[in-house]
């Protein structure tokens, strides 16, 4: 027994050891890194010589001075690279920030003449500092103590021409023939591009592909994605690359024409928005007035409430492995998580049947088996299945990402939509009724019947402004895109039908009238409280809620969009043709 209980203390050790190491590891990851004084390498054009051409001012050559867009310039040069990772397919952007070029140009027959820039390698900067850590210090991808710049040296301008096959041109208008240093390893390049001129203006947009290998960048396995619990990458050598340029002798007049596109672009947005704001309110007119039945609801025939019971307990599996008494490990040992489900009356003048609506939020104890895959014994079925993107890969498997802390008793947060309807339909097959989102109209009727907006805001809802202390700093929040905590599921008093959190807490995903567009209701933890209404509403926004994913497919959570939660609609024809037990089963 003492040789135990050494063996026991070493092992403690260890481990305590090794999560500290991981800890310093992460913080390294984040912490920013001096990589030295990039712009001292960089130097001045020559506009009297640029890519061995000379202007010629009597023939109306123009040369221009080329800087970052990031700093104010008109230049800017970006890239796309990616890697296929354990859990699946990871891309990540990013840009060189500092540089310094021209470009000669004749705006008067419209002719590219020549283009030389140079750029600091160690200016790259990625949409992950820990990535740009580990790309430029880390690992050192790129030579940059021998070689601080790269450069591109273009003096030859071709007329693009058409494949031979047909194949779609795309926009471009003319190749731009040059070469290329990285590493100090030059190579010569076509790159398609866009011109167009305007005035003394001349604006650039090209994509073009480089090889790793071409340039002795650095093709690793493991990187960053090896730090979460053993995972494995494999980068890809291919980089897409996309540089954008306005020249101008006149900076004002650069400025004028990005502002009139933007202006544009505004106004435009504008009046989509106006268009979408009058169908949707005509829609749902029409869903009140006219419609039998809302979206999503399956019931066909009206239901016999008296069939019914006013409330029933249903259990979302949860699969774990435990060490029996006698040493032995029993895999995939079931336990059930149970949740309760309120009957809601119908309304006969909308088309609504009767209805069953849970009456907490769903919980991270009731999501956890099917997000973490804990219902497969089979390791290479979970791969496949992540793999495919028909299971979440780990939530924020990026270790230099602050997680949340999945309680089990807290409602599930960060979800997308593809999440909530997938669990869903996980849990209608594990337990036989049908399970999914409330409509819209659904989700209207309760909070109404429940009492419509409680006389105490603050007693039935959790908001901006009586949220609990940061959860992980234990200090009080400055401003709601600081809030990080959402308290257990249900600690707020209930609605008159028994139904908590139906403000606050988390926003709750319903089915709207129009198909295609995908809302919340509700509120949630960050909603400040004279925002905190029955009319909340809002729209998902596919590209500012996938912003700052680390890790694919970002498709199942929402890391820029952190409290998307689920409620459950339970069909009141499925409760009629498969009662519940009112017990766990037993498998």
């Amino acid at each position: 027994m003492p040789h135990f209980k050494t063996l026991l203390l070493v092992a403690i050790l260890l481990l305590n050891t090794a999560l500290a190491g991981g800890a310093l590891y992460i913080a390294n990851l984040s912490r920013a890194v001096d990589y030295g004084e990039s712009a001292d390498t960089l130097g001045s054009i020559d506009l009297a010589r640029v890519a061995g051409y000379t202007p010629d001012a009597e023939r109306g050559d123009l040369a221009v001075p080329l800087s970052a867009m990031q700093r104010g310039g008109n230049f800017r040069i970006d890239f796309t690279a990616g890697k296929q990772t354990t859990f699946g397919r990871e891309e990540h952007e990013g840009t060189w920030d500092e540089l310094s070029g021209a470009v000669v140009y004749r705006p008067e027959t419209q002719e590219l003449l020549a283009i030389e820039i140079a750029f600091a390698v160690t200016s790259l900067r990625t949409d992950a500092l820990p990535l740009t850590n580990t790309v430029l210090a880390g690992e050192k991808w790129f030579d940059y103590e021998n070689h601080p710049t790269a450069t591109f040296v273009c003096d030859r301008v071709k007329e693009y021409e058409a494949p031979a096959d047909d194949a779609p041109s795309g926009s471009a208008t003319h190749v731009l023939v040059g070469t290329f240093t990285l590493n100090g390893i030059a190579k010569e390049l076509a790159i398609p591009a866009a011109l167009a001129f305007s005035g003394q203006a001349l604006t650039l947009d090209a994509s073009f592909e480089l090889l790793r290998s071409d340039y002795s960048v650095a093709k690793r396995e493991g990187s960053l994605a090896g730090a979460a619990g053993g995972a494995t990458s494999e980068v890809d050598d291919a980089v897409r690359l996309r540089v954008r340029m306005t020249a101008s002798p006149d900076p004002a007049a650069v400025i004028a024409e990005l502002a009139g596109v933007l202006e544009r672009q505004e106004e435009t947005i504008g009046k989509i928005d106006r268009i979408l704001s009058q169908m949707e309110e005509r829609l749902r007119v029409v869903e009140a007035r006219a419609m039998n039945l809302p979206s999503g609801t399956a019931n066909a025939l009206p239901i016999d409430v008296s069939e019914l019971p006013a409330r029933f307990t249903d259990f979302s599996p949860i699969y774990i492995k435990e060490n029996m008494p006698d040493g032995r490990e029993v895999p995939r040992l079931n336990r059930h998580v149970p949740f309760d489900m309120v009957l809601v009356p119908g309304d006969s003048d909308a088309g609504l049947h009767p209805f069953y609506l849970s009456r907490l939020e769903v919980t991270w104890g009731m999501i956890e088996a099917w997000s973490y895959c804990r219902d497969i014994e089979d390791v290479d079925e979970i791969k496949r299945l992540i793999r495919e993107g028909l299971r979440p890969s780990p939530l924020y498997g990026d270790p230099s990402v602050l997680v949340q802390m999945n309680i089990a008793e807290n409602p599930a947060r960060a979800v997308s939509r593809l999440t909530a309807e997938s669990f869903c339909k996980w849990l209608s097959d594990k337990t036989g009724r049908q399970y999914r989102l409330p409509t819209e109209a659904e989700w209207e009727r309760a909070f109404l019947a429940g009492g419509g907006m409680p006389s105490d805001l603050s007693a039935s809802a959790w908001h901006f402004e009586n949220a609990p202390y940061d959860e992980f700093f234990g200090e009080p929040v400055e401003s709601p895109e600081l809030m990080t905590e959402v308290p257990a599921a249900g600690t707020k008093k209930a609605n008159a039908l028994g139904i908590h959190d139906m403000l606050g807490s988390v926003s709750e995903w319903v089915i709207p009238v129009n198909p295609a567009e995908r809302a919340l209701r509700g509120g949630n933890i960050r909603t400040r409280r004279s925002d905190l209404v029955f009319e909340w509403r809002e729209v998902e926004d596919p590209i500012a809620w996938h912003a700052a994913y680390p890790n694919e497919p970002s498709r199942f959570w929402y890391p820029s969009y952190e409290f998307g939660g689920i409620r459950l609609v339970c069909e009141a024809q499925s409760v009629v043709d498969n009662p519940p037990a009112g017990e766990a089963p037993v498998e």
